[in-house]
């Protein structure tokens, strides 16, 4: 067969699209030939034959479980274990989202406004899914907070609450529904058992040189784990800057660092 061959292709009539088996019969005249061929085919056309374009959920599936995620938005995940006395044992998250990546929408008052939309899903130590939210924010920015936003980037905090303990894998993805761009991203996080008594620190929280806010257990936007504010500002502070704050945490040579945690 790897000597040389001829690969000759059948295109049926219209008529033949009726689902049901054709069978197909050919013959060659020539001598020292040898045909191979189908038996038949099927009569289902191409747009039948393609497949069905992903629906968002599809979408975010897809950049959620894989591995190596999704780049075609940026997106930085920081997140530690929490606990406190009204919402219990959560996730806390500073989620990153770098706004070039988002189609903003320019108002006639001088509002920029964009809608996004958000999965967040945790798995259990057995790869099994212990939760799954999926969510649509919008962000409204004007002035000098949309100029520092472009410029530095959006933070937003959101609370998962958690009952499973152990080592679980938290993964989040942010979708662009104007391009259908999307970008993931994932942290595994090891969550302490506070019912036997023992001693247990939450995450580390690391801040840039300044003025560092208890972000153990201060509320964020999304306070456990509900619907995301959306028409909240970023996370952070007024006078902090996202680029050495918990969301990012990148720094200067020679800066100093600030960090916190709470004892259980």
């Amino acid at each position: 067969d790897q000597r040389g061959y001829y690969l000759i292709g059948y295109r049926p009539g219209d008529e033949t699209f009726n689902r049901r088996f054709h069978h197909i019969k050919a013959r060659v005249k020539g001598r020292g030939l040898t045909l191979r061929t189908r038996e038949g085919f099927y009569g289902v056309t191409e747009d039948e034959a393609r497949p069905p374009e992903m629906v968002v959920r599809d979408q975010m599936d897809r950049a959620l479980i894989s591995p190596f995620g999704a780049s075609d938005i940026t997106v930085r995940l920081t997140s530690f274990f929490a606990n406190d006395a009204t919402s219990g044992s959560l996730l806390r998250s500073f989620l990153y989202i770098d706004p070039h990546n988002l189609t903003f929408i320019d108002q006639p008052d001088g509002w920029h406004t964009v809608t996004f939309d958000l999965s967040v899903i945790l798995y259990g130590d057995n790869g099994k899914v212990v939760n799954r939210q999926d969510r649509t924010g919008t962000l409204r920015l004007k002035g000098p907070a949309y100029d520092r936003a472009m410029r530095e980037g959006i933070v937003y905090g959101l609370d998962l609450p958690v009952t499973q303990t152990g080592t679980l894998q938290f993964r989040v993805g942010v979708r662009d529904p104007a391009t259908s761009r999307i970008g993931a991203a994932g942290q595994f996080i090891e969550v302490p058992n506070l019912r036997d008594k023992r001693l247990a620190l939450s995450g580390i929280v690391i801040h840039g040189s300044g003025v560092l806010h208890d972000r153990t257990n201060t509320q964020t936007p999304s306070s456990s784990g509900t619907s995301l504010n959306t028409t909240s500002a970023p996370a952070n502070a007024a006078d902090e800057e996202i680029s050495n704050g918990p969301g990012v945490r990148r720094f200067h040579q020679g800066s100093s660092l600030v960090f916190a945690y709470a004892i259980y």
